[in-house]
């Protein structure tokens, strides 16, 4: 019987043989309750500064990414745009990084904290039965 640790360290360049499937899809459907309670409990979970940012300056990228296409090609929809037009929008914000960075810890990540906090205030056991 191979176990799921040796299935999962196989990483090479190759493609599974059906056997190596089967034996993944057996050893994981082994562990599928496992991983469900253990992504529950995770979202449970407060979110660090570093996940916070990260949205923060997704948010922050796709606010400039926006304000230079509407500036650029302000009649041309978002899924018409070309693979070079995109690839301009793109160059020009990453010209303005520094507007991104400001953006993303000016504007979005404290409201984004805020909205941590208030998801988690008052809660003193997060594993706390719902009072009915």
């Amino acid at each position: 019987m191979i176990s799921l640790l040796e299935i999962l360290s196989e990483v090479t360049g190759e493609a599974l043989t059906p056997m190596q499937k089967l034996a993944r899809k057996r050893a994981m459907a082994g562990k599928r309750r496992l991983i469900q309670r253990k992504r529950q409990r995770t979202a449970l979970r407060k979110k660090g500064y570093e996940k916070l940012y990260k949205k923060a300056y997704k948010a922050a990228y796709r606010d400039v990414y926006e304000f230079f296409r509407n500036r650029l090609f302000p009649d041309t929809p978002k899924e018409e745009l070309s693979i070079i037009q995109k690839q301009r929008i793109e160059h020009w914000v990453e010209k303005k990084k520094r507007k991104v960075i400001k953006r993303a810890k000016w504007k979005y990540l404290p409201k984004f904290r805020e909205e941590e906090a208030e998801k988690f205030a008052g809660k003193s056991n997060i594993f706390q039965q719902p009072e009915n």
